[in-house]
């Protein structure tokens, strides 16, 4: 491992990793810092349907069908990222 900005992290070999495979390392320690610069949440309205709140684009993904829409339009079929703000319906049609 080489400290600083980037971090480097080595490996003897990457025979076990695909393209696109995700790597996760864990080295929390006491005094460590983060920054995070990405949010999101999905918050549950009184009507049964969420909200999206977020500063990045977002996909959600459930069990069953995922269909959005803003202000007062027509649903749309999720395909792909949601705009922030929007109203998020799973399950219904």
């Amino acid at each position: 491992m080489v400290y600083g900005q980037p971090r480097v992290i080595r490996v003897d070999s990457t025979a076990g990793f695909a393209d696109g495979a995700e790597c996760w390392y864990q080295d929390v320690q006491p005094g460590d810092e983060v920054e995070v610069h990405s949010r999101a949440s999905l918050l549950r309205t009184g009507d049964g349907s969420y909200r999206i709140v977020a500063n990045t684009p977002v996909t959600v993904e459930a069990q069953g069908a995922v269909s959005w829409r803003t202000g007062d339009g027509e649903w749309q079929t999720a395909q792909g990222t949601i705009p922030h703000g929007a109203q998020v319906r799973i399950g219904a049609q």
